[in-house]
């Protein structure tokens, strides 16, 4: 057997460290009083960190951040837009002829480049020379510069008033009329009758038969 059990009562331990009070364990010297860990001190405590939570600055942020969001809002609408007037500029007031051409006669309105009025052709004879033509010629706005240009239907031939008319050319103002006659030097046939401005351009015209 071993020799653990040979050994006599209080023998079995000989040679290992004898216990103590103040060792971890009961084992190893005791620590001193007054030190840490020893006979009489304090227990032993972790030492914790505590951090006061002040509540009113997360509360004072919110609204500087609210304030500066308004004031964005406020200044960046600008000054608003001066109320500006709109002037609507009178409209003329266009003066629309009614007449109708006398019995036998020819009419038609004239409305061109703010010039309103009607011509009418009251009568025309022919005669070997060419054809002579009683008109009238009325101004109801504008002032109309007039003169007189004959096509002849069948060769398209252009003729211009003779010096014998009496409505040779002119000026008419509004409210006014003229009347005379216009002669073209032509061969007989189916005329278209010309009233121009004093430029030579159309403004309208009648057809005459031959």
């Amino acid at each position: 057997m071993s020799d653990l059990f040979d050994r006599a009562p209080g023998q079995r331990y000989y040679g290992r460290p004898t216990p103590t009070d103040g060792a971890p364990g009961g084992w190893g010297p005791a620590s001193p009083p007054g030190v840490p860990g020893g006979p009489g001190a304090a227990p032993h405590k972790t030492p914790e960190r505590y951090r006061a939570t002040t509540w009113w600055l997360p509360v004072l942020a919110g609204l500087v951040a609210l304030g500066v969001v308004v004031g964005l809002l406020w200044f960046g609408r600008g000054e608003p837009p001066a109320a500006t007037t709109t002037t609507t500029a009178p409209v003329p007031t266009v003066v629309e002829p009614s007449r109708t051409p006398p019995p036998g006669g020819l009419g038609i309105e004239i409305e061109s480049r703010g010039i309103v009025g009607y011509w009418e052709i009251t009568s025309y004879t022919w005669d070997a020379a060419g054809v002579t033509i009683n008109a009238r010629l009325y101004v109801d706005q504008g002032t109309l510069r007039f003169t007189w240009l004959a096509l002849d239907n069948a060769s398209s031939w252009q003729f211009g008033a003779s010096r014998s008319s009496s409505l040779f050319s002119g000026t008419i103002e509004a409210g006014e009329q003229l009347s005379g006659t216009i002669r073209f030097d032509k061969n007989r046939g189916d005329t278209l009758v010309i009233l121009a401005d004093s430029r030579g351009i159309q403004i309208t015209a009648l057809t005459v038969l031959g």
